[in-house]
């Protein structure tokens, strides 16, 4: 199980962003995700791998912004950044768990 996907979810769910970030932002998710993954590289392969393409292709962008300046560009609110955040990130995940690359089994 991917350490990365369990604080993903702790985080992302209510009432995670205010906990955890003092309040609902995909940019603040952002930088708490990539300081855990700066924390804990173990040079392994985690969830995260490839969502940045994922964003940019189901809002049909070629781009070099990240999936949290995307996902902040589409939402009119923080908490929409946040509802976003989850509902693409929960079909990512559902892709990859289809193609057999993750697995959300503990």
């Amino acid at each position: 199980m991917d350490k990365l996907y369990d604080v993903i979810k702790t985080v992302s769910t209510h009432p995670g962003p205010y906990l955890y970030l003092g309040e609902p932002s995909v940019k603040l998710l952002y930088t708490y995700l990539g300081g855990f993954l700066h924390n804990n590289a173990d040079g392994d392969d985690h969830c995260l791998d490839g969502f940045n393409e994922y964003v940019a292709k189901e809002f049909n962008l070629h781009t070099t912004h990240n999936w949290a300046q995307i996902i902040e560009f589409y939402s009119t609110t923080r908490q929409n950044e946040i509802d976003l955040f989850n509902k693409l990130f929960d079909a990512f995940i559902e892709i990859r768990i289809a193609e057999g690359s993750f697995s959300n089994d503990k």
